[in-house]
C-alpha cells in the first residue's frame, strides 16, 4: 500500500502561493507534490502529456493546462485501485482566490473517493467552512495558545509608562482594551503582537482614549 501525502500551504506571500490560491493551482499544486513523491505515477495520471513527453522530452506543444484536464488527472489519481491512498493536507481555507463554494465543493468531492485516506484543513472559521466541516474532528487554535496570548498582552500593557497612566484616570477602559485585544486574537500570537505595537504607538502619540477605542473597534473579530 502506498500513502502519498499532499501539502498545500495557501498562507505564504510568494508569487507561486498567489497561483495555490486558485482552484487551477491548488490541483496544480496537489498533482505536482504527488509526482514529485511517485514520479513514476506520471504515465497513468498524466497520459497524454507524460507520453508527449517522452517522446519530444518537452509538453509544450500541447493546450495549456485547463481545469478539466487537471480535474481529470486528479481523477485519475485517486481512483488508482484498492492498494493505492491519498492523504492531503490544505491549509488556509479562508485565503482562497475565489468562491469559497467552489473549494468547498472541490474538497467534498475529493473526499468522496475511495482512495482518500484522510484530509486535514486549516482556516479561520468562516460560516461556510463550519457548515460543511463543522461535525469532523477540530481544533481550535486558541484554545491552545489564548492563556499565553493572554499573558503576553497584559505584560506588554503593564511594562508601558503610558497605559499605566492611562490606567490610573481610566482603569476601567483600560481592562477592557487588554481583554477585547486577547479575545480578537483568535490565537494569532503574529497578529496579536502588530495591534499591541499600533496600540501602544497609538498611547506614545498622546492619542485619546476615545481614538484608542476607535482603533480597537476597527479591528475585525479574528486579527
Amino acid at each position: 500500500m502506498a500513502t502519498v501525502l499532499l501539502l498545500l500551504r495557501a498562507s505564504t506571500s510568494s508569487m507561486r502561493a498567489q497561483i495555490q490560491k486558485t482552484k487551477d493551482g491548488l490541483l496544480r499544486t496537489l498533482l505536482c507534490q504527488c509526482l514529485e513523491q511517485l514520479p513514476h505515477l506520471g504515465p497513468l495520471v498524466c497520459r497524454r502529456r507524460s507520453a508527449f513527453y517522452n517522446i519530444f522530452g518537452t509538453d509544450i506543444r500541447l493546450e495549456p493546462w485547463t481545469w478539466a484536464k487537471l480535474a481529470q488527472s486528479f481523477g485519475r489519481l485517486t481512483s488508482l485501485g484498492p492498494d493505492f491512498r491519498v492523504a492531503f493536507f490544505i491549509d488556509g481555507l479562508d485565503e482562497f482566490a475565489g468562491d469559497p463554494t467552489t473549494l468547498v465543493s472541490f474538497i467534498q468531492q475529493v473526499s468522496a473517493c475511495d482512495n482518500v485516506k484522510k484530509k486535514c484543513l486549516s482556516g479561520r472559521p468562516w460560516t461556510i467552512f463550519c457548515d460543511t466541516f463543522g461535525k469532523n474532528p477540530s481544533l481550535k487554535l486558541e484554545m491552545l495558545t489564548k492563556r499565553d496570548i493572554d499573558t503576553f498582552v497584559r505584560r506588554q500593557f503593564r511594562d508601558y509608562p503610558g497605559f499605566l497612566e492611562l490606567k490610573k484616570t481610566f482603569p476601567v477602559e483600560a481592562d477592557q482594551i487588554v481583554n477585547t485585544v486577547v479575545v480578537k486574537a483568535s490565537g494569532m500570537f503574529l497578529c496579536v503582537s502588530l495591534v499591541v505595537q499600533s496600540l501602544l504607538a497609538a498611547l506614545a502619540n498622546g492619542d485619546r482614549l476615545s481614538d484608542i477605542q476607535k482603533t480597537l473597534d476597527s479591528l475585525p473579530e479574528d486579527v
